[in-house]
Parts: structure tokens; C-alpha cells; sequence
């Protein structure tokens, strides 16, 4: 009886062995395998910053560039993402603001969707392919076209440009 027991338990070391995947005793198989997974890994996260810089460049399109007296589109560029913002004119003065927010990673992108609005930038839409959040800001302060535009202007160029 004995026998039979320690020969079951030696069968179930084995097959648990054989459940738990591939196993390398060749070092250079193992540094093969760990590159190949690294590559692929590196090729997605490549091929998500393309996709999200492409769907950036038609936001950037759609939204044009700063027209006197209707429209400020101005550019910002931080270390975790990158946002456009276009303040909308009416009657001469500051009418609401809208602004794309691209993330570059999804966790960043996933943490600030789940947040909602921020203050008073109402959460309006998003894209999840691209990640980008866009809000509107109807809280217009009423200030002209050249005053908003010089507000803008003044800032570091590195990381806030007027397009125009």
C-alpha cells in the first residue's frame, strides 16, 4: 500500500510540474524567449503612441488654427500628457472653452476618465483608442479676443504655443 501511495505522489509532482508552463533549462532559449517578449511588448506600446498621435493630429486639424475675434487654439505640452485648448468668442468677448486632453499612458487615461469633471471642465467626451478626454468650460470670464490672446502668448513656448 505504500508503494502505491508514494508512486501517485510522485506521478502528481510530475503533472503538477507539467501544469505550470514551459520551463527553461537552456539559458540562451530563456533570454530568447524573455527578448522576444519585450520586443512584442515595446512594438504595441509603439503602436499605441502612433495611434494616439495620429488621432491627435485630425483633432488638431479639425480644430484649425486662432481666427481673430472667433477662436484662440492653443497647445500644451506636459510630461503625461498633452492637451489643445480653443477658447470660443462671441460678440467680442470670451464666449466657453474646450479642451482635448491626450494621455500617454491608459492607466493615466483610465484614472482621469473615472474622475469625471474637474471643477467646472464638464466632462463631455472621450475616446478610448486614442486616449483623450475632451471638456467644455462654459464659465466664459468675458474677456476680448486681444487680452486672451496675450494671456496665452506670455507663456513659456516650451510648453504653451498660440496656433496660428
Amino acid at each position: 500500500m505504500k508503494k502505491y501511495i508514494s508512486i501517485f505522489i510522485v506521478f502528481a509532482l510530475l503533472f503538477s510540474f507539467s501544469a505550470c508552463g514551459k520551463v527553461y533549462f537552456d539559458e540562451e532559449k530563456y533570454n530568447s524567449k524573455v527578448s522576444e517578449e519585450e520586443s512584442k511588448s515595446e512594438r504595441e506600446s509603439s503602436e499605441d503612441m502612433s495611434r494616439v498621435s495620429e488621432k491627435q493630429s485630425e483633432v488638431d486639424e479639425e480644430l484649425g488654427k486662432t481666427e481673430k475675434d472667433k477662436k484662440i487654439v492653443v497647445k500644451y505640452n506636459y510630461g503625461e500628457h498633452s492637451e489643445i485648448m480653443v477658447t470660443y468668442f462671441k460678440n467680442g468677448k470670451s464666449d466657453y472653452r474646450m479642451t482635448y486632453k491626450y494621455y500617454n499612458t491608459d492607466e493615466y487615461y483610465k484614472k482621469v476618465l473615472d474622475a469625471g469633471d474637474v471643477g467646472s471642465d464638464k466632462l463631455v467626451d472621450h475616446d478610448n483608442k486614442a486616449r483623450l478626454v475632451v471638456y467644455k468650460n462654459k464659465d466664459a470670464d468675458g474677456m476680448d479676443f486681444e487680452t486672451v490672446y496675450e494671456m496665452y502668448a506670455r507663456r513659456n513656448p516650451e510648453v504653451c504655443q498660440v496656433i496660428e
